[in-house]
């Protein structure tokens, strides 16, 4: 499978494994890191190169029913040239789904099967393609049904399949029970934590979702991680089916616990202790917190909501200044939701009008913009519509803003490449008859830089047209015909945030105008924010990532 020529080949390398596996585990795969390191080593021994960008890392299957954005980069970068040989470690590395995928590129474009020894365009290697993809389909197909079977029999049989719920512990069997554990600072046991929760949501006279939080978090009672307890842990225990002893199956829609039924439609049990053992009280709990029971005056009508819908335009837009955590819609307006979730937490929580926000940020959004001028070079803000167009492309042509990363990601790391040359060239590292080396290594490192360039200059002209800046008519038109999904989404273009502050000394006059910008400040894409929101904000995020705000159970 040697190529030939004065020319270099070019090589391309996809690599994939189906799941990320323990070190210790026996059913580890050979990681994509391997495969990669393969394929180089193979290259070289051909003579061909491996430009940079043109690896392709792979996690998932390749035989379900997903996107594969590296493997159809991989074919793309083959059928336009820019690699001529495609490598893979395997044949069922590259696919799994038959004929379907291997008929794209046999006899068309070249991919080696490194491990099988196949090569797509010799002739004799074409039909034992065709063999190895459909065998490997069927096993997969094989392996699916029996993994299915199994787990199925392991849930009809009452066997918890994952960890075990907060409050429970897996114990023979996978027959889940109570967690006797005492959770850390007292000398009560876990299970009672989730039993307090579905009481006090069912009968405390607060029994409010964030009253709840503020009472456990207050007696410092941490949640499953250790971190504060947030809406959506309370919210998950008191209507995850498991509390009442019920299996579950994930849901396909947001991956939601769902009560799950055997053949014969009934449900199964996971345990011989389930922590909530009268169902009129988990009926009072769901029905308080999703608001369709009145501990006063009984049931009231369900209201219908739209799941995932954004009902605010400054959703996600606006901050706290005295935390940077992000501002909520509570009533008639915007607050700061750290403090919304557990009073006392943020030292300066902010409130703002609704109303009144929303207009100052649509009319800070329609001059910033209908100012600049996108045929003056020297525009102050000229940066700012850079941006701005930037973000369009991303809105509105998703797939080729994501090739355009890409192939800037590429050029990135092809100067870098370039970069560490000279810089070890500039250390010493190459003297004597090493210069010889420097000069080849330095000359591909200039070549790949270019080829890179050329590649992102092919984007040039592909970014989406924004035809509303700089006229303010077809900004206030684009605004006015916009829902508040589409209206955030235009003030995220040019919009970092909107932080909002606590008013501070005497109310104003009920007769003065109310004055939004004494209250809130914006920060465009490529303004300074001062340091001390920037750590602020480090600190929001750094909860997020794990410790502290928003933990769940």
């Amino acid at each position: 499978m040697g190529i030939s020529g004065a020319k270099r080949a070019r090589w391309g390398i996809l690599a994939r494994k189906s799941k990320v596996y323990g070190a210790a585990d026996h059913r580890r795969e050979m990681s994509t890191a391997a495969q990669i390191e393969t394929g180089r080593a193979e290259a070289a021994r051909e003579n061909a190169e491996v430009p940079d960008g043109c690896v392709w890392d792979e996690l998932g299957s390749a035989f379900a029913n997903r996107a594969r954005d590296e493997f159809e980069a991989a074919l793309a970068a083959l059928a336009e040239g820019r690699i001529d040989v495609l490598w893979c470690y395997r044949l069922d590395r590259f696919s799994r789904k038959g004929a379907e995928d291997l008929l794209r590129v046999i006899g068309k474009v070249r991919v080696i099967f490194w491990y099988d020894r196949l090569d797509s365009m010799e002739p004799g290697d074409r039909r034992r393609i065709i063999d190895y993809a459909e065998q490997a389909r069927e096993y997969s197909e094989r392996l699916a049904d029996t993994v299915g079977n199994t787990k199925n029999w392991q849930r009809e049989s009452g066997q918890w399949l994952s960890q075990a719920p907060y409050g429970y512990v897996v114990g023979p069997g996978r027959k889940l029970f109570r967690d006797l554990s005492p959770y850390p600072g007292s000398d009560a046991p876990r299970w009672e934590v989730v039993d307090r929760i579905i009481r006090e949501a069912a009968d405390h006279p607060q029994g409010s979702m964030r009253s709840i939080i503020a009472r456990l978090n207050q007696d410092g009672i941490p949640a499953a991680r250790g971190g504060r307890w947030s809406s959506a842990a309370v919210h998950r225990i008191i209507f995850h089916p498991v509390y009442e002893g019920w299996q579950i199956v994930t849901g396909p829609k947001g991956g939601k616990p769902m009560l799950y039924l055997d053949k014969a439609g009934k449900r199964v049990s996971v345990t011989d202790e389930p922590i909530v053992t009268d169902p009129a009280l988990i009926a009072r709990a769901r029905g308080r917190v999703s608001g369709n029971v009145s501990p006063t005056r009984g049931s009231k009508l369900p209201i219908p909501t739209v799941e995932g819908r954004v009902k605010h335009c400054m959703s996600g837009v606006t901050r706290c200044e005295g935390c940077m955590g992000s501002v909520v819609r509570n009533g008639q307006g915007y607050t700061c939701s750290l403090h919304k979730d557990d009073p006392g937490r943020c030292p300066m929580p902010a409130w703002l009008d609704g109303a009144h926000l929303e207009t100052f940020a649509r009319d800070a959004f329609i001059t910033k913009l209908a100012n600049i001028d996108p045929s003056d070079p020297d525009d102050p803000d000229l940066g700012l519509m850079m941006e701005v167009t930037k973000r369009w492309t991303e809105l509105e042509r998703p797939t080729e803003s994501a090739e355009e990363r890409r192939a800037r990601q590429a050029l990135r790391d092809a100067e870098m490449a370039r970069d560490r040359l000279q810089a070890a060239f500039d250390a010493g590292a190459y003297a004597g008859d090493a210069v010889a080396l420097f000069v080849s290594s330095m000359q591909t490192a200039t070549a790949n830089v270019e080829s890179a360039r050329a590649t992102v200059d092919q984007f040039g002209g592909t970014r989406a047209v924004v035809p509303w800046i700089g006229n303010e008519h077809l900004i206030r038109e684009a605004w006015d015909k916009a829902d508040s999904k589409r209206r955030r989404e235009l003030l995220q273009l040019a919009m970092r945030f909107v932080v909002i502050r606590r008013w501070e000394g005497k109310p104003p006059n009920r007769w003065e105008p109310f004055d939004v910008a004494s209250r809130a400040t914006v920060y465009w894409h490529g303004d300074d924010v001062p340091r001390s929101l920037l750590t602020k904000l480090s600190i929001v995020r750094s909860r997020k990532g794990g410790k502290g705000i928003g933990l769940a159970a």
